[in-house]
């Protein structure tokens, strides 16, 4: 089932259109004012959640198609880039009173981690790009959560109707979680663990590593601008890998740390693994999961002394999720795919995957 939650708060981005007033009358072409020579000014308010990663880079790509005439396609007529308070919108009144416009808001980190906008030649798009041909594609292995977009359709008599044209940025992306929790007769059954043994149910783990396969790598938006995945552009290179290192004391792992997080704010409910964002996909992605622990039973012989690390050989668990047998890993835009491990002991090191483990997906 689908049951689909914010990430977080959504950004509200907030184009003031100013000096613009409708005439009155029944003449069958559409009358404007003339705009002042700045334009029509862009004012930006963002609220992000406390402590956000790395700072935004905002950009708007105008697209323009004359009114009435259904067979002419939205094509690129201008990009501001940064987006930023100094900027302006500049029509003629030719335009708007032959044209309807589509924009599109990109919000972006400055770094490796954000998404591109270009062409289905893979540069960056120019006048007369169709709507049709943009792609929003990943620059680098890990995407950002912190990718966020809006596309916004205007007549032109909306343009002139309202004082402030309002863009709501939401996520681009989805981030893949693991949930690992408890159970007794079935997934559903979900117990607590004894927290007077472990610490967490990723106790004795040292590091994870994860493998991801057949992640989508570039969308393009159909007609009515909403984002949907193409075809990989790369197809050897289609496994991305997350390391992720823990940080034991005496063999317990306290939650949270790094990307590793407690269940409902409990240890006795569970762990999480918080996996990579991907852009959205229809039961594509699968995952290879490699836990790599400190054995329970020392191999050093000497029976007198505190064992140390060295004591404990490393073992190693692989778990593939979903199984080889299933779909593919969702993901969905804005939200998390929670993928549910239900195992039958305190700790993950001690199931035996054969039997004792199973999984099932979800959105929240």
């Amino acid at each position: 089932m689908k049951n689909k939650t914010t990430l977080l708060r959504i950004f509200m981005l907030l184009v003031s259109v100013i000096g613009i007033t409708a005439c009155s009358g029944e003449q069958k072409s559409l009358e404007v004012t003339a705009l002042s020579r700045e334009g029509i000014p862009l004012s930006i308010n963002a609220s992000k959640s406390p402590e956000h990663l790395s700072p935004l880079q905002y950009s708007l790509y105008i697209f323009s198609r004359f009114t009435g005439i259904e067979e002419y396609k939205y094509r690129l007529d201008s990009i501001i880039l940064p987006l930023t308070e100094l900027s302006r919108l500049k029509f003629t009144n030719e335009e708007l009173s032959r044209k309807e416009y589509r924009f599109l808001f990109i919000a972006t980190p400055k770094d490796n981690s954000a998404l591109q906008v270009v062409n289905t030649s893979l540069t960056t798009p120019s006048k007369g790009t169709p709507w049709d041909d943009i792609r929003i594609i990943t620059q680098g292995d890990s995407v950002s959560i912190d990718n966020y977009y809006e596309v916004s359709d205007r007549s032109t008599q909306e343009l002139l109707s309202i004082d402030t044209l309002h863009g709501d940025l939401k996520r681009i992306v989805g981030q893949v979680v693991f949930r690992f929790f408890k159970i007794g007769k079935d997934i559903h059954d979900s117990q607590l663990i004894n927290t007077e043994t472990v610490s967490s149910i990723f106790d004795r783990i040292q590091s994870i590593r994860i493998d991801y396969e057949n992640y989508t790598e570039a969308l393009a938006f159909d007609t009515q601008g909403v984002p949907q995945p193409i075809a990989n552009l790369s197809p050897d290179h289609q496994t991305i890998t997350q390391e992720i290192t823990t940080r034991l004391q005496n063999y317990r792992l306290k939650l949270p740390q790094q990307e590793l997080a407690l269940v409902n704010d409990d240890p006795a409910a569970g762990g999480e693994i918080r996996g990579y964002c991907f852009l959205p996909n229809d039961r594509q992605i699968r995952t290879v999961i490699t836990i790599t622990y400190y054995d329970t039973t020392p191999t050093c012989g000497n029976t007198g002394h505190n064992h140390l690390k060295s004591c404990y050989p490393l073992d190693t668990l692989t778990l593939s999720i979903p199984k080889k047998s299933a779909p593919g890993i969702s993901v969905e835009a804005n939200t998390y795919t929670v993928n549910k491990a239900g195992i039958r002991c305190d700790r993950i090191i001690d199931i035996n995957y054969q039997t004792d483990m199973e999984i099932e997906t979800d959105w929240y």
